[in-house]
């Protein structure tokens, strides 16, 4: 009797010495495996941040604008500036010669996309005569300087949006004086803004003669 008891009891201990074996390797295949699913998501979040990158440049990109600045500088050519620039900030960085006359410029005025800035000389550089008109690249627009001595001496340093400009805006137009300023305020009052310039032309006091003399100086965007 001794024979067998001593038999299953060792059959046991060996059933239990399995049993624990089995429960030790499963646990060693389990913490082989964690570290896989650990990295996952580390991984993932890794192509997000790199994605949100993208459109972070992307967005950046899209907020820049190309401006000619040319005239009396010392650095002529094409820069790119954040979008919402000012006049100001393109002739700093152009560098404007001794003899340049930024004081003729409206240097607070806002720069679009194309535009041209043409600082002007003290010495009338341009040539003489009536207002130069720069067409500015690819847009159709320009910036416009007095070459020659006129009622307004001033002249014109942007084109003005006759949407958005005041009285005293308005008046530095040649041709429009204080009457004619107020005028294109009541209509803007009563009509709502003009939707092309050629609309200027139903302000009374304003006909094809005068409208032609202010088209290249004007802007309704």
């Amino acid at each position: 009797m001794e024979n067998p008891k001593r038999l299953f009891a060792i059959l046991g201990g060996l059933l239990v010495l399995l049993v624990i074996g089995m429960g030790l390797q499963g646990t060693k295949l389990y913490s082989q495996t964690s570290p896989e699913q650990k990295i996952l998501p580390a991984a993932r979040a890794n192509v997000s941040g790199g994605e949100q990158g993208t459109n972070r440049n992307g967005a950046k990109a899209e907020k820049e604008i190309a401006v000619h600045v040319t005239g009396a500088v010392s650095k002529p050519g094409v820069y790119r500036l954040p979008a919402g620039s000012r006049v100001e900030d393109a002739i700093r960085l152009a560098e404007p010669l001794p003899d340049a006359d930024v004081e003729g410029l409206n240097r607070a005025a806002s720069l679009t996309d194309g535009r041209q800035v043409l600082v002007p000389s003290r010495q009338g550089e341009g040539g003489e005569g009536n207002n130069r008109v720069t067409a500015a690249a690819s847009s159709g627009q320009g910036l416009i300087k007095s070459g020659g001595s006129s009622s307004k001496q001033a002249g014109v340093s942007a084109l003005i949006n006759i949407n958005q400009a005041d009285a005293a805006e308005l008046d530095r137009l040649p041709g429009v004086g204080p009457s004619t300023a107020q005028k294109i305020l009541q209509y803007r009052e009563t009509k709502g803004p003009f939707q092309r310039t050629e609309d200027l032309q139903n302000v009374p006091g304003i006909g094809p003669k005068k409208y032609a003399d202010l088209k290249e100086m004007i802007t309704v965007d």
